[in-house]
């Protein structure tokens, strides 16, 4: 009865450790979208074989990099943009070595950012993306052959989504850019572009997180003969030098023109853009200068209050005209 008894077991053995099984183990690769010159993480997973019991050798380029244990993560540095990098991992059980191999080939693709928001004609730098504005995202794909020959960025098919939706209208061959809404505040998205060669045989993307910010409202004076100073916001208390000073408010960052209410000491004062206030009297006063604006659609809006102080004497009031 022993011998029937060491056969079954000899059996399992064999079977739970097969010597030509296919597709023992797969490697997950992090992150998705590697960009040249990156450091990935290659982790072993599998439901055939037990790889918490194995010697995991990897070989890169043909040269061993790391010797780990069982789903250890797996670091390793990839090469140029379309520079083939060989992986060889292999996982050891018991005597039986089971190998997987892959080649990574990084492409180079960058997502910019365009918010379609209010800013002053004469800012240098880009809008923020608030609640609900347009956004339109462009993708700058860099892909090359192994050969290092460029490949035309407008062969290439581009697949975008948002979250876990495929825009299907979006995307296809050449379609680089993007139009889209941004989420209301605190609902961030993830938008991501897959783009792959007419043959299919290289892979890139890239995604980032669309993460509105809260518009906001500032105050610049506005001389009659040089204009607006964009380069200096006034905040504080601002002492009036003239007979009068002019105010312009700029509304930042929101979706389109929103309405503006200035007031002066809680009195409304009008909703252009800008103010002139003149001091009354010989004295000296002071007074508090506020602007809203406000944006209905979205249910935004930011404001702003400004003190101001004039003459010499004795308080008089100001008016806003």
């Amino acid at each position: 009865m022993r011998v029937p008894l060491f056969l079954v077991a000899l059996t399992l053995l064999v079977t739970a450790f097969p010597a030509h099984a296919a597709n023992e183990f797969d490697l997950s690769v992090s992150p998705r979208f590697f960009a040249p010159y990156s450091t990935i993480s290659l982790t072993p997973e599998s439901t055939q074989i037990p790889l918490e019991l194995a010697r995991i050798t990897t070989t890169v380029g043909g040269k061993e990099v790391a010797i780990t244990t069982g789903t250890e993560p797996i670091s390793v540095t990839l090469g140029g943009v379309g520079e083939a990098t060989p992986i060889s991992v292999a996982a050891t059980i018991n005597g039986a070595t089971y190998t997987k191999k892959i080649v990574l080939t990084p492409q180079d693709v960058s997502l910019v950012v365009e918010p379609s928001t209010t800013v002053h004609p004469l800012y240098l730098g880009t809008g923020s993306i608030t609640s609900e504005s347009r956004i339109r995202l462009i993708a700058l794909a860099d892909f090359r052959t192994t050969g290092g020959k460029r490949i035309d960025p407008t062969t290439l098919s581009y697949q975008w989504k948002v979250g876990d939706q495929n825009l299907m209208a979006e995307s296809g061959i050449g379609r680089s850019a993007l139009s889209v809404t941004a989420p209301v505040r605190y609902r961030d998205a993830i938008v991501s572009v897959t783009i792959v060669t007419p043959d299919q045989s290289l892979v890139g993307g890239a995604q980032l997180a669309i993460a509105p910010a809260v518009p906001l409202l500032r105050i610049y004076k506005n001389d009659p003969l040089l204009g607006p100073d964009f380069n200096t916001a006034l905040f504080g208390t601002v002492a009036m030098t003239d007979s009068e000073e002019t105010f312009r408010v700029v509304p930042y960052f929101f979706p389109s023109i929103p309405t503006i209410a200035w007031v002066v000491n809680s009195v409304a004062s009008g909703g252009e853009k800008d103010l002139t206030v003149r001091p009354t009297g010989n004295g000296a006063g002071s007074a508090t200068i506020g602007v809203t604006a406000t944006h209905s659609a979205t249910i935004q809006s930011a404001s702003q209050n400004l003190p101001v102080t004039f003459g010499a004497a004795k308080p008089l009031g100001i008016f806003g005209l």
